[in-house]
C-alpha cells in the first residue's frame, strides 16, 4: 500500500487537567504553575509504544450512538464539538475511562447552567465516584472489551458525559511518511486538585494520582502521572520521556497559562470557539545530522501554502531528534521573512 492509500483513523484524546500546589516552573524562574496535567505512559509494544501521551484512542461506532443524545438533554454540546462530532468527546472521555478509569460525569448543574462560572469540583464528578474500585476496574474490563458497555454503564449510574465542559482544544492527523496514521482531535477539561488526589500532601515533580482509582490498565498503558507542563517539558528535555509533536506543542501551549485560565475557558465552552485548524506536519526533508524535518501550517514549504505570497520566507517547522527509534528531542524552527530595507 502507498503512503497516500494508508488509511487513517480518527481518534479523540483528552488533556486533563487538575488544579494542584503550586510548583515552580524551575528553580532559576519566579514564575509558578498551579495545575498537573494527566500523562500515561503508552505500552512499548503498541500503537505509539513507549511514548508519553494523554489517554485517548480510536473512535468506535458505538461512541455515535443514537442513544447517546437522551443522556445529555439539557446539557448543550458547545459549537465547536458539534462541528466536530459530538462521538469525538465521548471517545475521549471513553477512552480516558479504559486507559486510567476516571470516570467524568456531568453533574445536574453543569448539565442546567454549563457557561455559569462555577469551580471545577461541582460541574463535573471525575476518578468514578459513583462506583466502588471493584465496580470502576469492572467497568473498565466490560468497556474494554465492548465499547458499547461504555453507554451501558451512564444509563446504570442514570448519568450523562460532560460533553458542554469540553474545549475543542486541538486536531492533529499523523503524517502521510508513518505506517499507522491518525486524525486525533484534542479536548481540554478541569477538575479539582482534590478530586484528582492532588492535594498539598502530593506535590512533587510527576507525583502519581492518590485516589486509588486512577490507575494505569497495565495493558495499553504501564504508567501514569500528573505532571505540570512544564515539568512535563523539562523531563522530555533529560530524554526522560519520550513524545510527539502533538503533546509537545499542547504542553508548551499550557506551559504559559494558569487554572484559572484554563477553568473560565471550560466554564464558557458553550460560547468560546479556538478555530481549530488540523495541523499535518509533512517531510520536506532531513537535517544535516540526517533527522526528519517537518514543516507545519505557515511555513513556506507546507502544501497549504501553495498560491499564498504571505507564506514565502516563512519558517514553521520541526526537527525530530531521534536516538535508537526514539524521538528524544524536537528542535522548533519558527521565523518570518526578512524585512527588506527601504
Amino acid at each position: 500500500m502507498s503512503a497516500a492509500a494508508k488509511p487513517v483513523r480518527t481518534a479523540a484524546s483528552l488533556v486533563l487537567c487538575a488544579r494542584s500546589p503550586i510548583s515552580p516552573i524551575s528553580p532559576a524562574s519566579p514564575r509558578t504553575q498551579d495545575f498537573r496535567v494527566l500523562l500515561l505512559k503508552r505500552n512499548a509494544r503498541g500503537t505509539f509504544g513507549g511514548l508519553t501521551v494523554f489517554p485517548g484512542g480510536a473512535a468506535d461506532p458505538h461512541d455515535a450512538d443514537p442513544d447517546w443524545a437522551a443522556r445529555f438533554p439539557r446539557s448543550p454540546i458547545p459549537p465547536p464539538l458539534a462541528r466536530a462530532g459530538p462521538h469525538l468527546g465521548i471517545t475521549a472521555l471513553r477512552e480516558t475511562f479504559e486507559e486510567c478509569g476516571i470516570l467524568l460525569l456531568a453533574s445536574d448543574q453543569a448539565s442546567a447552567s454549563p457557561s455559569a462560572s462555577t469551580s471545577a469540583s461541582a460541574s463535573a464528578s471525575a476518578l468514578g465516584s459513583r462506583l466502588s474500585l471493584k465496580e470502576n476496574r469492572d467497568w473498565r474490563q466490560r468497556v474494554y472489551n465492548d465499547p458499547a458497555q461504555y453507554l451501558a454503564l451512564h444509563k446504570h449510574l442514570a448519568a450523562a458525559p460532560p460533553l458542554s465542559r469540553l474545549v475543542y482544544w486541538a486536531n492533529w492527523i499523523t503524517p502521510v511518511v508513518e505506517r499507522s496514521r491518525f486524525n486525533t482531535h484534542f479536548f481540554l477539561t478541569v477538575v479539582d486538585g482534590e478530586v484528582a488526589g492532588l492535594g498539598a500532601d502530593a506535590a512533587g515533580a510527576g507525583s502519581d494520582a492518590s485516589a486509588g482509582i486512577v490507575e494505569a490498565d497495565g495493558s495499553e498503558t504501564l504508567s501514569l502521572a500528573w505532571m505540570t507542563p512544564s515539568e512535563a517539558l523539562d523531563a522530555f528535555k533529560r530524554q526522560e520521556i519520550s513524545m510527539f509533536p502533538p503533546q509537545f506543542f499542547i504542553l508548551s501551549e499550557l506551559a504559559a497559562m494558569t487554572f484559572d485560565q484554563l477553568e473560565h475557558m471550560v466554564n464558557s465552552s458553550a460560547t468560546l470557539d479556538r478555530h481549530v485548524v488540523p495541523f499535518q506536519p509533512e517531510l520536506v526533508g532531513m537535517s544535516p545530522n540526517k533527522n526528519p524535518v517537518m514543516a507545519l501550517p505557515g511555513d513556506e514549504k507546507h502544501s497549504s501554502a501553495a498560491g499564498q505570497s504571505d507564506t514565502k520566507g516563512r519558517r514553521n517547522r520541526i526537527e525530530m531528534v531521534r536516538r535508537e527509534g526514539r524521538v528524544v528531542d524536537l528542535i522548533v524552527d519558527k521565523s518570518e521573512p526578512a524585512k527588506s530595507k527601504l
